[in-house]
């Protein structure tokens, strides 16, 4: 949804380098992402959207599932979810599964992060958001020194 609906493969930022003694050596190869699909949404209908994403983040409503992802390096939008599964442990317990993820980018929409993490003990568990946001920083915080 950041970049108006086409889903890119994921790729390194810019290229594969070399590395000799620790440092990053010339690029060995250019990285692109290719499209693999896209959305065709009108414009009102993917706006509506991002701001969905934004809100998820960002609101101050019970409801905004992504609070954990809030940063004061840049502002993230994302999506949360939670699939659950049942089956039963070695002693024939019922026991749930739970499968967290986080999707989210940042302000200029230069990156997206995903990050699943299976078999959470507990719907209480942040750690996905936390990481996304953590990434999502430590690039914001890295690029703002580049440019």
């Amino acid at each position: 949804m950041a970049n108006s609906g086409n889903r890119v493969a994921t790729y390194p930022d810019e290229g594969i380098y070399s590395n000799k003694d620790g440092a990053n050596g010339h690029k060995t190869k250019e990285s692109t992402g290719a499209t693999l699909k896209t959305v065709s949404l009108f414009d009102g209908d993917m706006a509506l959207i991002q701001e969905g994403f934004y809100n998820v983040v960002k609101s101050s409503s019970a409801n905004a599932t992504g609070s954990q992802m809030r940063s004061s390096v840049t502002t993230i939008s994302g999506k949360t979810s939670t699939a659950e599964t049942y089956t039963q442990n070695a002693h024939a317990t019922a026991v749930t599964n739970l499968n967290l993820n986080a999707v989210a980018y940042d302000e200029s929409k230069t990156i997206a992060v995903v990050v699943k993490y299976p078999q959470a003990a507990s719907t209480r568990t942040y750690s996905h958001q936390q990481i996304a946001r953590d990434i999502l920083n430590q690039y914001g915080s890295s690029s703002s020194r580049t440019n």
